[in-house]
């Protein structure tokens, strides 16, 4: 893909915040959600064999198209995500390490109400 095919795509993509523009994310509007595009394009792209035998292996049914699929969705969602959190703390500062140990400790009442068991695969569920 070149320069001009990967500027024109991530120009498409639109960043989901709230706000006004934040620092250094030229070409995001802010304010909006719009999806990934549904239209599919075939490429070919050079991977390490011994990857794409373990992820044609962990794909099921599903296929390796669907497996790579998701695993770029998760990662371009992570890198939002990342984006954010920097604008964030560019906009209002770091977060304190009081605030993080507050919202632990909500999250470990909520399990506790919830009969979560830390490591569980059954969240929900009391162990056994």
């Amino acid at each position: 893909m070149s320069k001009v095919q990967h500027e024109e795509r991530m120009q498409d993509s639109t960043f989901p915040m709230v706000g006004n523009r934040a620092p250094g994310m030229a070409g995001t509007t802010l304010g909006t959600v719009q999806p990934m595009s549904s239209s599919y394009q075939e490429y070919s792209v050079n991977l390490p064999k011994d990857l794409v035998d373990e992820a044609r292996g962990r794909s099921g049914d599903s296929g390796l198209s669907s497996y790579l699929e998701q695993a770029l969705r998760h990662r371009v969602e992570q890198e939002r995500l990342h984006e954010l959190a920097t604008w964030m703390q560019e906009a209002n500062g770091p977060v304190s390490d009081e605030a993080i140990q507050q919202v632990h400790d909500e999250i470990d009442r909520a399990h506790t109400e919830q009969g979560v068991v830390p490591g569980s695969e059954n969240p929900g569920r009391e162990a056994a």
